[in-house]
Formats: structure tokens, sequence, C-alpha cells
């Protein structure tokens, strides 16, 4: 296998022989020699802002507070300022199981026990007893004397002074405490039960008594009195409505998963996967012999059994003009239904208002101090995700988890991942202290520090535009560097890196524009690199398209077709065309010449190809896919977060990454 020297040539002065000796392929003539691939279907999009999932929500007065493995937050309803509390501000624990507010109390249950907030002040809660200390509380209901905490274990009374046992021993999933103070109990897989005050045997609803749900998902109780309860039984999803001492259920129709149901303003929501449906009830003048279906638009209401208790009343389904946040994990509702709350995996909190207004409550930790976009993985279930902030980002296909990548360094800032033609998964990280670049690699579960090589820039903290493996196993990079905070950072070139030898070689313009020996005059300001080649090179440049050819380097700029000369990103085909990606829009090369198509008039910021060929360019109005022919445009009405895209990535298993303002996005291209 040939060295270093002989791979890279006059890239530095100790090696000094390189390209020099190499033909400049020949050029191909006329359009590129890949084939236009047809049209896809729209691609399946995630998006992620928070790396913890919403485990419990509720509001009090200004005040919105969500639960997580991580913590507690507290939310300002109008300024969305957030505070976060743990066992370091005084809980018992950091992970939140569930929240209940009720009696100016805010009560909150966590894996180190329970505690309540009154006046500004928290109280810890004696020792829970030891079934719920097995099992994690599940629910929550808050009235004026204390709290109910619902388990796997059952269900079990909390009060200021101490805990009360009960005789519900069934697994709990939701609680619904009504104001003449009828407890609802929710179970998994024993229906439905109903604790009457004073009495300490709850009573069960099951399929005899009109009840089809075995195992409960939801209650809400709407405007006019009726309890709704959505659940799973014996055939599939169910929604059962209890009015005048009476269990009615329908099926949804056509058949719809419901995650849960709320109220909000004057309607019942009920929520699917991706779409909502208000239900709105009402007393008819006459009365009816017998149940109808509930229908409107596209999703109905089918009672499962005639001579149904609903008698003498009528509701109306519709659907609702709201986008839904994908993988919904808890939903209540606020003030008496003034506000609807989605909890989710990955996107924080959504509020809704009747008015139709919406605002998300997000942490963005998967975006804090986030300069770009790279990731690598081991699998598609095993992926390492830097974006140029103080964590690295570990993704195992559903969340995402923090990395600690130098336990002498647990400030360090993440640069990039990349993966080595020989799949190996390497981080380039920077301590705070220090200027030099140091490269780790991932060894089965932990990672190893090459110590014997590091890469510096000339003053203070280093950035990275990209970081790429050539065909020939040579590590690329974009350097930069910012001496200070909030000052712009000062391009530097590309710095080459033979992990082999352990030699590396810098290459850029020098200030008096002299060629300093060795050193090849690629312009500084570096954004991207394309390898068409082992010998043919291509960068893209604030000063134009550069391509390396041997040991020549050529500037392509305004005057040789290019509508701007400050480029974004590049990318080449197997049939030799480039294309570059610019605010003026994506230009192709041909071999011959420069050409900006007018299907490719987009301002892009990023791009990337795909591994099914298609180009990805991230814009200012979303993702945009080209595959030869025609574009797609992915953006909030497929999915994304924002529009704003400004990091496009690929990773080994053909997924395409983008990073915008606001979140992180992936984007799973489907099969033709």
């Amino acid at each position: 296998m040939p060295g270093f020297p002989s791979r890279i040539g006059s890239f530095a002065v100790v090696l000094a022989t390189a390209f020099s000796g190499v033909a400049c392929p020949t050029a191909p003539k006329g359009p590129a020699r890949t084939k236009v691939r047809p049209a896809s279907p729209a691609p399946k999009v995630e998006a992620f802002t928070e790396a913890s999932p919403i485990t419990a929500i509720a509001a009090e007065g200004e005040y919105l507070w969500t639960g997580s493995p991580k913590g507690l937050e507290r939310w300002t309803l109008e300024s969305a300022e957030r505070l976060h509390i743990g066992r370091a501000e005084g809980l018992p624990g950091d992970r939140i199981d569930a929240i209940a507010s009720g009696g100016n109390r805010l009560w909150v249950m966590t894996d180190g026990g329970a505690a309540s907030l009154e006046d500004g002040a928290w109280t810890l809660a004696p020792p829970a007893p030891a079934p719920l200390q097995s099992g994690a509380a599940r629910a929550a209901a808050a009235d004026e004397d204390g709290v109910w905490l619902g388990s796997s274990a059952g269900l079990f009374r909390l009060q200021p002074d101490g805990w009360s046992p009960t005789q519900v021993r069934d697994p709990v999933t939701h609680l619904h405490e009504l104001s003449d103070g009828a407890l609802w109990i929710g179970t998994a897989g024993r229906g439905i039960l109903r604790l009457l005050p004073g009495i300490a045997q709850p009573g069960r609803y099951v399929h005899a008594d009109g009840n089809e749900i075995l195992s409960v998902r939801g209650f809400a109780t709407a405007a006019t009195g009726e309890l709704f309860a959505v659940g799973t039984g014996k055939e599939g999803d169910r929604v059962a409505i209890f009015a005048d001492d009476h269990w009615s259920s329908f099926r949804p129709s056509p058949a719809l998963e419901l995650r849960g149901v709320a109220r909000l303003g004057d309607d019942i929501v009920l929520i699917g996967e991706t779409r909502a449906f208000a239900v709105s009830a009402a007393a008819t003048a006459a009365p009816t012999k017998a149940a109808k279906a509930l229908r409107r638009d596209g999703m109905q209401l089918v009672p499962t059994r005639p001579g149904s208790a609903m008698v003498g009343r009528r509701f109306t389904v519709r659907p609702m003009e709201r986008r839904l946040p994908a993988q919904v994990r808890t939903i209540a509702s606020a003030d008496g239904g003034a506000a609807l709350l989605l909890g989710t995996d990955s996107t924080g909190v959504t509020r809704y208002t009747p008015d139709g207004g919406s605002r998300a409550y997000r942490a963005r930790e998967l975006l804090d101090g986030a300069l770009g976009l790279f990731v690598a993985c081991e699998s598609a279930d095993d992926c390492f995700v830097a974006t140029g902030g103080r964590t690295l980002w570990h993704f195992d296909g559903r969340t995402f988890a923090p990395q600690s990548i130098d336990l002498n360094a647990p400030d360090a800032r993440v640069l990039a991942v990349v993966r080595s033609p020989e799949k190996r998964v390497l981080a380039i990280y920077q301590a705070s202290d220090e200027r030099t670049l140091h490269i780790s690699e991932r060894r089965h579960d932990h990672w190893e520090s090459l110590n014997e090589l590091t890469v510096e820039t000339p003053a203070g903290r280093a950035l990275l535009s990209f970081a790429h493996f050539a065909p020939d196993g040579l590590l690329w990079m974009g350097l930069s560097y910012r001496v200070r905070e909030g000052e712009d950072p000062v391009p530097y070139g590309v710095a080459i890196i033979d992990l082999t030898l352990n030699a590396i070689a810098y290459h850029h313009q020098t200030a008096s524009g002299k060629r300093a020996p060795g050193v090849l005059p690629i312009p500084n300001d570096v954004a991207d690199v394309a390898f068409l080649a082992d010998d043919e090179i291509w960068l893209a440049t604030g000063a134009g398209a550069t391509v390396l050819r041997g040991n020549k380097v050529r500037v392509y700029t305004e005057s040789d077709g290019l509508e701007s000369e400050i480029l974004h990103g590049i990318a080449a085909t197997e049939g030799g065309m480039v294309f570059v990606a610019s605010r003026g829009g994506v230009g192709r090369f041909d071999g011959e010449q420069w050409s900006f198509p007018s299907v490719l008039r987009v301002r892009a910021r990023a791009m990337a190809r795909g591994s099914d060929g298609r180009l990805w360019m991230g814009t200012d109005r979303g993702v945009v896919a080209y595959d030869g022919q025609r574009t797609e445009l992915v953006n909030r009405r497929r999915g994304l977060i924002d529009d704003d895209v400004e990091n496009i990535a690929v990773d080994g298993h053909g997924r395409v990454w983008a990073r915008t303002a606001t979140a992180l996005h992936i984007l799973t291209p489907q099969k033709r």
C-alpha cells in the first residue's frame, strides 16, 4: 500500500513528491453519464429538539410544568422563560414520573420520592409505601386535600400528613377526578374503575356494562358533562362515553389508533398518531330511540351495539385543521379546557388554544451551541452526532443521549465525527483551554484518544467546516479559528491527515500572497470538499470552485460562469458532473462549462449527495431533493419544525440529516 508521501505529494515540505507526475483525467463532455432517476416517494421525516421525552405535564396559573428523566422544568407561559429544577434544587430525585396541580399545591413524583410546592417552598413527602417504590408512578390527580398517584402497583393516596392505602391493586394508567369528588381510574387490561367519596371499594366497568375498553389511554369531561374515555379493547381501539350513569362504546371508522383524549374549549379532542378530531356534543330536542353514528368528514364514531344508552344526545365529529407534533407521549387539558397540552418524545410541549393558536415550549438541548452538523454511524441504531457544541450525542434509532469524549476534558467541544474507510468512527474535539484539536476513536463502548496526533490553528478556538475521508484514506478538514467569542472566525484553509503515519499537512493562502514551500495556495475560506477521483479534488470556497489536479490549483470564478463565487457546498457524481451550492442557485460543471438550470434556482446553504444518487440541498425554504430531472421540497408542511436549513449530512444508511435554526431532522428516503 502506498505511503503518505506518494498519496499526498507536495502537500507538505517533507512530503515533496506528489501529484506532480499524475496526468489530469480527461473531463467528460456533455451531460453527466449518471442515470436520471425517477421521482421517489416523499421521505419519512423525524424531528428532534430534545434528548429527553416529556413524561408529565401540568399547568397552573401563569406557569407550565413539564417533567422528563432529567428533571422538572417551569415555563412562564407568556415569555417561555425556563427554570430547571432537579435534585440539586431541592427535589428528591431527577426523573419526573408524574405531576399534578390542585389545592394551591403542585405535586411532583420523582424516582427519589414525592414533593409538593406551596407558596414557593418545596416540602418533601415521607417515603412512599414499598409497592409504589418498586413501581414508578404513571398518573396523578390532585384535589384540595392531596394527590392520588397511580402506578403499576395500584393506586395510592398522598396528603400533607402522609400516605394512605387504597384497595386498588390493578396497574393504573390514567386518573381523572371530577368536581363531585369521583375519581375515575384507567387500568392496563382491567377496564375502568370509579372511586366515589367516602367509599373504599371502587366500582368496575367492563364489557357487560357497555364499556369495551380494557386498557385506558385517557379521560376527558365534555362541557356538557359526558365523560369520554379512549383506549383499546379486544377488538381494537374504542371511544367509551359515560352519561346518565351508563356507558356506550364506539369504534372509530375508519380504524384509528387513538393516543389520548382531552377537552379544548367546548370540544372533546380525540388525538390520533397524525391527526386530531373534535367531537361536539349537544342535547337534542327530541330524543331518539337508538344511538346514531357520529360522523363528519373522514371519520365517524359507530356504536358497537344496538340499544345504546346515548339516548337524547347528538354528537358531530370534524377533523381539526391543526398540525400535531410527532410521537405524542403525554396529553392534558389546562384551566378547564382553556388549553390543550401535548408532550412528545423529542420536540418538547405544544400548547393549543380554542382560537386556533399554538405555541411550543422547547429547551432545544440538542442544538445548544450548535455550529454545524456531523454524523457517523456504526449501525443504523448506533450513531454519533456532533454539532460543534459541548455535547457529543449518541442516537440509538429513537432517542439521543450525551456521551463523554474525554474524562480529562469534561468541557470539551466536539467539533466533528467521521467514519473512516475501515469503518472506524472518529471524533474530533477541543478542550476549552487549548487551541489544538484531538482525535479519538470509538472502540467498543468507549472513546480512546489518539494522543500522538493533534491539529493546531494559529490562535483561539478551532472550528471545522467539514471533515471527510478521501477515497485514498486521507482525512480532509476545513479549518478556521475564532480568537475571541463573538468575533468572526478567521479562515485557515484545509488540514490533511494520514492516520497511518500520524502526519498532518496544512494548505492555505498566506497574508502576503507568497506561496510557502510545499503548501498549495488553496483559498482559506473552504466550506466543503468533493472527491471526483484520487487525483481530482473539488472544494467549495469563498473565492469560487477550486479544483486540485495533481499539484495544480485552479479556481473557477464568476468570470468562468459561476453565478456567485461564495459557495456553501459541493458534490460530484460518478459520471464526472460537479455541483456547487450558492445563494445564486445550484450550478453544475460538465467538464467544460458551468450552467445554472432553472430547476435548481434555489438559495442553497448546504449540499450532500445521497446514497441513491439524489442531491439534497438545505435552503431557507426547507430541504430540496434533486433526482437529475426534478426537485422536491420538504418543508414545515412535510414535517420540518422550521424551514431555515443550515446544514445537511448523509449517513452510511442513506438517511439525510438536516439541522435547522431550531431542530435536528432525519429524513429517511422511501423505496421507489
